[in-house]
């Protein structure tokens, strides 16, 4: 998106010299070629496409923001709802078509959209809020929701009971999801709970990152068993920046033969990659037995 929004920029500050090109070509050319570049610079030269190309500038900053704020290497699965939100909220208010670039146009040319232009505008914005909001509803889908009861700004903080019981019921059900990954008792994880929320509402100012960055590096006693959750939060990053070291270990496991590489065999070697287990280890044996008795082409075994 960012890369997008410098274009359409680019083209908003050279439309004059762009335009004059296309004039030039489309006098002194012939054939196809100038009767493309004189259809050009009519929708180049058209109201309906200066008005479009300034608002979606303003479009395209606000969406260039969703795209870096993903490339941070601190940010936490319950901090998207929050990101999303605002810019969620800056697209919505695009359908009042007023915006910094597109106000400066409109001001400047005296000029104002048709209704049937506000409309066109108003549908583009829409769409664009669908795509978001689709695009994370799986947000709200366990299990990546069951993280959500870490975000102490969302917890009570003026009713003493409802602080006291909030997440109590939502906590259970995860924890009995997680008991396999953690390694630990679902109940001994629900019981430090309580805990952990107190030691939380100290920290409503500072930042969540910070917060539990430093309670992974100094875990008290009685938080032992949840810590682990909040470390399984941690490395449940939806950082684009965690996804781009992963292409770099997969450019790591490829070859020169990688073009014959199936996606498994790339899913397995990178789950190979990723182990900390040794390679004595490491047993071969059931991939080796898949590979010689395929159904499809075997490999012929002879007997020693």
């Amino acid at each position: 998106m960012a890369s997008r929004q410098r274009a359409y920029s680019a083209l908003r500050q050279d439309l004059a010299v762009v335009c004059a090109n296309m004039r030039e070509e489309a006098a002194t050319g012939k054939g196809e070629e100038a009767a493309k570049c004189k259809g050009y610079l009519r929708k180049l030269r058209s109201l309906n496409f200066k008005q479009a190309l300034h608002f979606m500038i303003d479009a395209l900053n606000i969406l260039a923001d969703v795209s870096c704020a993903f490339q941070k290497d601190d940010l936490l699965i319950t901090d998207i709802a929050v990101k999303l939100g605002g810019r969620c909220l800056k697209l919505n208010a695009l359908r009042q078509l007023y915006s910094k670039v597109f106000a400066e146009y409109t001001a400047s040319e005296e000029t104002s959209p048709t209704e049937m232009q506000k409309a066109d505008l108003c549908d583009f914005v829409d769409k664009v809020v669908a795509f978001v909001e689709t695009r994370f509803q799986f947000l709200k889908q366990t299990p990546f929701s069951n993280f959500q009861v870490f975000d102490y700004r969302d917890h009570p903080s003026t009713n003493e009971e409802e602080f006291a019981s909030y997440s109590n019921v939502d906590i259970v059900a995860p924890c009995q999801n997680f008991e396999g990954i953690l390694g630990r008792d679902a109940n001994d994880i629900i019981g430090q709970w309580p805990e952990l929320k107190m030691l939380l509402s100290r920290k409503r100012k500072q930042c969540p990152f910070e917060t539990y960055t430093s309670l992974m590096a100094e875990t008290p006693e009685v938080l032992v068993d949840i810590t682990l959750w909040v470390r399984l939060m941690f490395n449940t990053s939806p950082s684009t920046a965690a996804c781009e070291r992963g292409f770099r270990a997969m450019n790591a496991i490829m070859n020169i033969r990688r073009m014959r590489m199936s996606g498994e065999t790339l899913s397995t070697l990178m789950c190979i990659n990723a182990m900390s287990q040794t390679l004595k280890e490491v047993d071969p044996t059931p991939a080796v037995k898949k590979w010689l008795y395929r159904t499809k082409n075997p490999q012929l075994v002879t007997q020693q």
